[in-house]
């Protein structure tokens, strides 16, 4: 009985696939605006508690889209992006008493890959729900600031950075999800306007490493992101 339902649902799937088929692919641009979270430890002088202060500014996103719609409502998406994420931070490591910790603006560039299942929510408007996970690693990461000690009451700037490369105190990647509405305003049969609108947040933690090794910080990144782009479609066909 199980393997019956089982034939007969995977048969629908394909009738329904044959019946209604579309492909298009598209490029979407815009802003995004996170910020970074997170706490870790300091070696310096044992092991003391770290801590990432953020303050988000604006950044950017660029994606390569493909979607893929199987049904009249149903379609999923999958996207190649590269994404700058920029936060004014402080990271505190140490004690009341001694502490390192570097201030300034951070940069963060990295590559993605997305896969979204999307729902279209009107029969007359291509207004639609989407969510899904995006695979981010970073490409390339600097720091624009200072590094500074506090040894109380007193506070002395060590050093200044410009354009700092920190990608080797990073590591790995994460891991995201993402929730949100989409708006595809066709111009003719074949491309439409596309608009964008999502929330993401990281599901893992990606550690960073502050003054070499004596710090390390477990990060977390939340935001949101508004896109617009341009789609054409390709293999339309309705039976």
């Amino acid at each position: 009985m199980k393997q019956r339902l089982f034939i007969i649902i995977v048969l629908n799937i394909f009738l329904i696939n044959g019946l209604f088929s579309q492909y298009e692919f598209g490029i979407e641009i815009g802003t995004n605006y996170s910020k970074y979270n997170g706490d870790g430890y300091f070696t310096g002088w044992g092991l003391l508690p770290a801590h990432w202060e953020s303050h988000p500014q604006l950044g950017g996103s660029t994606n390569l889209t493909f979607n893929h719609s199987f049904t009249q409502r149903f379609s999923y998406y999958l996207e190649l992006g590269y994404h700058t994420y920029n936060n004014t931070s402080t990271i505190g490591n140490g004690s009341s008493y001694i502490t390192w910790y570097e201030d300034g603006d951070y940069s963060m560039q990295y590559a993605s890959f997305s896969i979204q299942p999307r729902i279209k929510l009107f029969k007359n408007y291509d207004i639609g729900f989407f969510t899904g996970i995006s695979i981010q690693y970073l490409i390339h990461a600097k720091f624009n600031g200072a590094l500074i000690t506090r040894y109380y009451p007193l506070t002395v700037t060590l050093e200044t950075f410009k354009y700092r490369d920190i990608t080797t105190f990073r590591e790995g990647g994460y891991l995201y999800s993402l929730l949100g509405f989409d708006y595809r305003y066709p111009i003719n049969e074949r491309f439409k306007i596309t608009l964008d609108a999502m929330l993401f947040t990281t599901i893992n933690k990606s550690p960073y490493k502050a003054r070499s090794d004596l710090s390390e910080t477990y990060l977390r990144n939340k935001g949101g992101s508004i896109l617009v782009g341009l789609s054409y479609t390709l293999g339309n066909k309705e039976n």
